[in-house]
């Protein structure tokens, strides 16, 4: 960039060349002030800063809607009127999250949320290929604990990405690039799995999700 400087202004009076060097300075200055603006759906700005827009926190409530509806097997209670309950309780409880504890979410950035979106999908993909790599697939019981699990993942890594973007600085791109790889490395796991196995070992296909998705991280980095 120097180079380019110093060809533009070769020609000029030494006049010239101090009102250019002027204006360069206040160009760089108003370069280096400029953000990628950020969707107002996602984020919002108040007097109490930087806050979750109305994108995120239905998202968040589709998240307590999830979470609802798989807790209700775990705990048998699909004969219950809890059934039906339940999951809008948690949707609700998830839309006013924001409202409930805003200290957490004050100057949040679009980074954090983000990553809080990928922690949240694949800890759901994760807790459940722990649980299926631990105690196997076979009974009710299993499909219990892998819907635990599942949800404690989700619940445990979409906070580990809140707190990643909000503390450290994640380009939108990077973000990208990790949950693509994730994917990309995921479904090629389970393509060479099918592909050479003639039969399902449970434990296997669990693990190979978790290493597959480990590996498309560290490939990533």
């Amino acid at each position: 960039m120097t180079n380019i400087w110093r060809i533009i202004t070769k020609e000029l009076s030494s006049e010239e060349k101090n009102k250019f060097q002027t204006f360069r300075q206040q160009w760089d200055e108003e370069a280096e002030e400029i953000r990628i603006e950020e969707p107002s759906d996602v984020l919002e700005t108040n007097a109490r800063g930087v806050l979750p827009g109305k994108k995120y926190r239905l998202y968040n409530g589709l998240f307590g809607f999830i979470y609802g509806s798989m807790i209700i097997p775990v705990f048998g209670l699909e004969e219950s009127q809890l059934a039906f309950g339940l999951p809008l309780v948690l949707a609700g409880g998830s839309l006013l999250l924001p409202v409930i504890n805003p200290r957490k979410y004050e100057n949040m950035t679009y980074s954090s949320v983000m990553l809080n979106r990928h922690g949240k999908f694949y800890g759901l993909l994760d807790g459940a290929a722990l649980s299926i790599l631990i105690v196997g697939a076979g009974d009710e019981t299993d499909a219990k604990v892998a819907l635990a699990l599942s949800v404690a993942g989700s619940i445990t890594m979409g906070e580990i990405g809140f707190q990643l973007g909000k503390n450290k600085d994640w380009t939108e791109g990077r973000i990208a690039g990790y949950t693509h790889y994730a994917a990309v490395s995921v479904l090629s796991g389970l393509g060479l799995y099918a592909s050479f196995t003639d039969s399902f070992d449970s434990r296997l296909f669990g693990g190979i999700i978790l290493v597959s998705q480990a590996g498309g991280y560290i490939t990533c980095k």
